[in-house]
């Protein structure tokens, strides 16, 4: 798992599991093997987040295709901010 999730220290990720199992969301399968293999899956309880999920990568979908427009018709967010520090007598 923690090969798909970039920049996560084991440490961070073991926390964030824990308390996701804590909570219910997540249930933990502990398969007897050398090495250990666990496997983390949604629980009935955590399959209840999926439509907030959904909405949230549709959100998520929609507002970096709305930035890629943006960018590609030559807008630029630190051209604005450069113009309004020039523009209110503040340059930097």
């Amino acid at each position: 798992m923690d090969n798909g999730i970039p920049d996560v220290s084991q440490k961070m990720l073991t926390q964030h599991l824990r308390d996701l199992e804590h909570e219910r969301i997540i249930e933990k399968t502990v398969y007897p093997a050398v090495p250990p293999k666990v496997e983390y899956s949604l629980s009935e309880y955590g399959k209840t987040l999926t439509p907030v999920a959904e909405v949230m990568c549709a959100w998520g979908e929609s507002h970096q295709n709305a930035k890629n427009r943006h960018f590609k018709a030559g807008s630029s967010a630190c051209l604005g901010r450069k113009t309004l520090l020039v523009s209110s007598g503040n340059i930097r």
